[in-house]
């Protein structure tokens, strides 16, 4: 209920452009599931920034969303897209960087905007690498 067509179709044009990645499907689960208008929106341009990296030249070979949407390159590395303005370091941000089911030798977050100094400080400690200021992750 939370899709109109203006987000709607940047959403199934982003997955259709994920061509030959796999998990395609859980995205579409993951997004379907959702509960709010504003958890839409950064699911369809979570999905957004995945596309652009995978048409950058670089494929990813599959997506998932255990909550967040995930991506891992075809070398083992992680990618979260996280599209928000501004990550401070809380409680839910540190469970976040030390899930054991986003492990892998390389983990990157994408976000759009910044984080606070501390957060920057703790997702490095924990083994992240932060992109800050990006769209697609390059």
């Amino acid at each position: 209920p939370w899709y109109s067509i203006t987000p709607l179709t940047p959403l199934v044009n982003s997955r259709e452009a994920l061509n030959g990645v796999g998990g395609r499907e859980q995205v579409v689960s993951f997004a379907a599931a959702i509960a709010t208008e504003d958890r839409a929106r950064l699911a369809v341009a979570a999905v957004g920034m995945l596309a652009r990296y995978h048409a950058s030249g670089q494929p990813l070979a599959q997506v998932s969303a255990p909550g967040p949407i995930v991506a891992r390159t075809k070398d083992g590395a992680l990618l979260v897209p996280a599209p928000l303005d501004y990550v401070p370091w809380t409680e839910q941000v540190a469970k976040f960087a030390t899930r054991p089911d986003l492990k892998a030798p390389r983990r990157t977050v994408w976000l759009t905007g910044t984080t606070s100094p501390r957060a920057k400080r703790e997702l490095a400690s924990a083994g992240w690498t932060l992109r800050e200021g990006t769209e697609s992750g390059r």
